[in-house]
């Protein structure tokens, strides 16, 4: 019933002149509030940003687009595994990617995450995230022996170059061996 009513409602809001007018101004206006969050910090912005932000963040319009210019990511790099086992066999790890329910939260999350588990600086995340690789593909006919981490990277070519991206590097940066109570040996 209230999916007929919202419905009704929405096609006199679209029948009517008026409601018509008002539709094109609250898309204009939700432009302009992204226009405004992208503005260069000034008296202006800092003004107009009291009366847009609480519209673009009801609305979901929160998203800070400058940090790709003026110079956007020329690498691509990304946190990999790979998991050795008993028997010789070998298979590779990625972070997870979707799910039916909540796909880009969760990859979003990873991604974030393995961005900064793949860094130097977060050494500390290595050894928790090579024990729960370890522990979640211990298998009753398989056990990891080894768990690699391994860096993933190549450079993207500029805009019209004859391939868009240059040769792929990969780097074994921490090795974790497995052994029966999951400690390193």
């Amino acid at each position: 019933m209230l999916r007929e009513d919202m419905q009704n409602l929405q096609e006199k809001v679209e029948s009517d002149p008026l409601g018509r007018v008002a539709i094109a101004c609250l898309i204009a206006f939700a432009l302009a509030t992204l226009i405004v969050f992208n503005l260069p910090a000034s008296g202006v912005e800092r003004r107009l940003e009291r009366v847009a932000q609480p519209l673009r963040n009801g609305l979901g319009f929160d998203q800070a687009w400058g940090v790709f210019a003026p110079d956007p990511p020329t690498r691509v790099a990304d946190l990999r595994a790979a998991i050795v086992y008993d028997d010789g066999t070998r298979e590779g790890w990625r972070w997870p990617k979707g799910d039916p329910l909540i796909s880009e939260y969760r990859a979003y999350h990873w991604e974030k995450w393995a961005e900064q588990a793949r860094l130097d600086d977060h050494s500390d995340l290595w050894l928790p995230l090579a024990r729960w690789l370890a522990r979640t593909h211990d298998q009753a006919d398989r056990h990891p022996v080894t768990v690699e981490l391994i860096r993933f990277s190549y450079d993207l070519n500029p805009p019209g170059a004859k391939r868009s991206r240059g040769p792929q590097h990969e780097e074994t940066f921490f090795t974790f061996h497995v052994t029966a109570l999951g400690r390193s040996s």
